[in-house]
């Protein structure tokens, strides 16, 4: 019996940390826009959930009043998987390009640290230099309307007001550009700060669970030959 307990806390022990290792993104449901449905990715990372919506391309100030209109009663209905439960902590809003430690802005190739940045290089395994749509990664499919194409952050530049940060999903790049420059019209994502919580266990964790008692199964399978 001593044996079996040990082997019980070692599944449990394994099944803990493989939940908390596993940082992943995750399709919680949909919100229906403009009469349309549209994938919201939670990204356990940051602690954010993405919408799947591209809003077409426009001048910094009018892509910020898109997200900030996100928030509106009606505008989105929210349609979670079944055992998904969203706790919002903020509004709707642009990405920020500061790091995930508020420092920053960082500037060219390889920007990681930024909300973009992260989505790009650490969660679909963009490569610099190369666009979005040339990566490999699985987690790419959640993402049906993205684009290889200049992205608005939210983020203005502290030293000139007049110049916004912004992230090239085309080659892994972020800089500032002008806000109130006329043709400067960029696409935009809109993402919402939010803890996730679920009743569903995830795949890998059946998947060990699974194993844990199959494991358990043969052991006293096993015991009761030898007290036979």
């Amino acid at each position: 019996m001593k044996k079996l307990s040990y082997f019980l806390m070692v599944m449990m022990m394994v099944l803990g940390l493989s939940v908390q290792a596993h940082a992943t993104l995750t399709t919680i449901g949909s919100a229906t826009y403009n009469s349309v449905d549209y994938n919201l990715i939670y990204d356990d990372d940051r602690g954010i959930a993405w919408l799947d919506y591209s809003n077409n391309p426009n001048l910094w100030l009018n892509q910020v009043n898109w997200a900030d209109g996100l928030n509106d009663a009606s505008v989105l209905t929210y349609n979670l998987n079944p055992g998904e439960t969203m706790t919002w902590s903020g509004n709707w809003r642009l990405p920020s390009a500061l790091n995930q430690d508020g420092s920053g802005p960082c500037a060219g190739l390889n920007c990681a640290g930024s909300e973009m940045g992260h989505l790009f290089y650490g969660e679909l395994g963009g490569t610099a230099e190369s666009s979005i749509l040339t990566s490999g990664d699985p987690d790419l499919a959640l993402f049906t309307n993205l684009q290889p194409d200049h992205y608005w952050s939210g983020t203005v530049d502290t030293a000139y007001w007049y110049y916004g940060w912004e992230f090239d999903f085309y080659n892994g790049h972020q800089n500032t550009d002008w806000i109130y420059y006329e043709n400067r019209f960029f696409y935009a994502l809109a993402v919402r700060p939010g803890e996730r919580s679920t009743s569903v266990p995830e795949p890998a964790t059946l998947l060990l669970l699974g194993s844990g008692l199959a494991g358990i199964a043969v052991w006293r399978k096993r015991l009761g030959r030898k007290e036979g």
